[in-house]
């Protein structure tokens, strides 16, 4: 590898750290809906399904965005390499 030269390797880990960071980033982000609503509401019954429910809707477009898959043909290779 010259210097300079992008490297596959780095950019396949950091593509699967990103892809990793937004799990937990959904869980708390649905934790702090959780503790709005109780708030607002004092139910948990409600806070926790809605918050269930924004975990899911969040993990789920995730998916469709092509975060959770791999969504681009040949993986970083076809975004690098074209």
């Amino acid at each position: 590898m010259e210097s300079g030269d992008d490297d596959v390797q780095f950019y396949r880990i950091g593509s699967r750290l990103v892809i990793l960071a937004s799990c937990p980033l959904a869980a708390t982000i649905a934790a702090d809906i959780a503790v709005v609503l109780f708030k607002i509401t004092e139910c948990s019954l409600t806070s926790g399904l809605i918050a269930v429910a924004s975990f899911c809707f969040r993990r789920g477009m995730a998916r469709l965005s092509g975060l959770g898959t791999n969504g681009i043909k040949g993986g970083i290779e076809g975004v690098i390499y074209g």
